[in-house]
């Protein structure tokens, strides 16, 4: 078994229209520095091939030798730090030094098409490949994605799954962020931090997968710069390619995940800076039992906090700017200023919602019978306070489903999980799951969908309801088809079957559903008859999506 890198940093470019990107050439050598250590991911450094600022022909003959003449067990990593340009039907393309436009336009032959990768990739024997792109609208590589399958190769235990799995930094139509003041970019920082520091081995068994890899730094990244969306493409089993060892003794490690797991729970107060009283006491007292001195414990706690004061950081120094050109020109503001306001936002990179929250504070609905004084100067804008959000990873409006299981609507809220489900799936209304789908559904989209379930039934539906139905039935959450004596059990439990007889009919599934209905009923659509199978059949797909909780229950709420 091989384990091979090619890792491209672009940061020259004379069109002038694609800025100078610095950091490029430092985030190749940060991965590669990682990749080469031997009690992580140990790359021969033999086998990692660095290429700062290449040609075209250079580039497709490294990409053509790094997939060509390869076994089934090689694992094969691609890694590219730049530009990404799209062309007018939205392809993306990595742009080299030589890229350039005219009247607007990419001139193809000037940059390296995604397509080449597929090509490439799909006449490989490796079936294991993991691709990081690290640059703006590289969820567009997902276009036209294939990958080769004879299906008579077992999975190789170090390994994990085989197929193929894209992590990029950004979706299709948003920009990557490379802040000046950082040596790395904001993607690639919390991809070697994860990697390095054993951080992004969420569920703590000593490997992590591409897919803990992809969590952790889409947690990280959507904290430190929410205009930004990380993507993971898996394909067949890729979600489950093992790219690296994280230590299990170490005392750092043991701390670093104590201390997420209390920012995740809300234990620690942003405001105020500050961990609660029962963590703080708990955390001083962990950090001495490790034997861990107070000023590694708290470089430790500043790591791991990081993101979210960078966060308020940045969204602090925009409300301070909104504030004081208020004070200077007025509001509402002139479309120039109005215009530099959202290049700020985007440098920032700040969410639509960020920014809205400060203006809105900046524009009081005036009382009843009073004129509308939002013209006038205020002379001292209250600072905004921040609302829920329906957070997606695929960019899925969940407002719709929100509204109907507050009306208590059941049935068609049912029928509306169908819908955003399939959707983020990247599939369209009356197409079937697949249990693979399942097993790499967006953790942030099956979080969210839950958490409305649960809080508008009052706790009684909701998959993780239905998750701890199903354990007390004997289930062991591995994704396997738990038998069929426990996939009776739950049935019963549930409601789906009755008087020892499977429901068939989803009109008799949901007939009177009712709050006093069966605790876990529901959600039924989204797990149910987006499957086309019978319910009895289903035991199966129910356990991939049970499984796939289990990872998604390690990551950030």
């Amino acid at each position: 078994m091989a384990k091979v890198a090619l890792l491209i940093g672009v940061s020259e470019f004379a069109e002038s229209d694609l800025k100078p990107l610095p950091n490029a050439s430092k985030d190749c050598e940060a991965i590669a520095q990682v990749l080469k250590r031997e009690e992580i991911c140990s790359f021969n450094p033999d086998q990692i091939q660095l290429l700062p600022n290449p040609t075209l022909s250079t580039l497709q003959d490294a990409i053509h030798q790094l997939f060509a003449q390869r076994q089934k067990e090689d694992l094969l990593l691609f890694y590219f730090s730049g530009h990404g340009v799209r062309d007018d039907r939205g392809q993306l393309y990595l742009a080299l030094p030589e890229t350039r436009k005219e009247n607007g336009r990419l001139v193809k032959h000037t940059a390296i098409a995604a397509q080449f990768l597929h090509d490439e990739m799909a006449e490989s024997k490796s079936e294991h490949q993991v691709l990081i792109f690290d640059c703006c609208f590289s969820g567009a590589i997902a276009q036209g994605l294939t990958v080769k399958d004879d299906g008579s190769i077992a999975l190789d235990q170090q390994l994990g799954g085989k197929g193929r799995a894209i992590l990029t930094s950004s979706n299709s139509i948003e920009y990557s962020f490379a802040p000046a003041d950082l040596p790395l970019s904001v993607y690639t920082h919390y991809l070697v931090e994860g990697l390095a520091k054993g951080t992004a081995d969420l569920d703590g068994d000593g490997q992590i997968a591409v897919d803990e890899l992809h969590q952790y730094v889409f947690d990280k990244v959507k904290t430190a710069a929410p205009a930004m969306t990380p993507q993971f493409f898996p394909v067949r089993d890729g979600y489950r390619i093992f790219l690296a060892r994280s230590p299990q003794d170490d005392p750092q490690v043991k701390y670093r995940r104590k201390v997420q797991e209390y920012v995740k729970e809300g234990s620690y107060r942003v405001e105020g800076d500050r961990f609660s009283i029962p963590a703080r006491r708990y955390l001083d007292r962990f950090a001495a039992t490790l034997n861990l001195p107070p000023h590694m414990a708290q470089a430790l706690e500043a790591e791991v906090l990081e993101p979210l004061r960078e966060y308020r950081l940045k969204l602090q120094e925009y409300t301070e700017t909104v504030q004081e050109t208020c004070e200077e020109e007025g509001f509402p503001f002139s479309v120039a200023t109005q215009k530099i306001l959202k290049d700020f936002q985007i440098l920032l990179g700040l969410r639509d919602a960020d920014v809205e929250a400060v203006e809105r504070s900046l524009s009081p609905t005036p009382a009843p019978d009073e004129p509308d004084q939002s013209s006038a100067k205020p002379s001292n804008p209250p600072a905004p306070t921040l609302e829920d959000t329906l957070d997606s990873e695929r960019n899925i409006d969940y407002q719709h489903l929100r509204d109907l299981l507050k009306a208590e609507q059941w049935v068609d809220a049912d029928k509306e999980t169908y819908r955003v489900m399939i959707q983020a799936v990247g599939k369209k209304e009356g197409d079937y799951f697949t249990s693979e789908e399942l097993l790499n559904f967006p953790c942030t989209d099956l979080k969210t969908i839950d958490k409305l379930w649960v809080k508008y039934s009052q706790g009684r539906f909701g998959f993780s309801v239905q998750k701890r139905i199903y354990v007390d039935c004997g289930a062991k959450l591995d994704g396997k088809y738990p038998g069929d004596e426990i996939w009776r059990e739950f049935g019963d439990r549930v409601g789906w079957r009755k008087e020892g007889k499977w429901i068939y009919k989803y009109s008799d599934l949901k007939r009177n559903l009712s709050l006093s209905s069966p605790e876990g009923i529901s959600p039924w659509g989204g797990v149910g008859w987006g499957f086309g199978y019978r319910i009895v059949e289903w035991g199966c797909f129910f356990s991939s999506l049970a499984w796939r909780s289990v990872i998604c229950s390690k990551t950030q709420s």
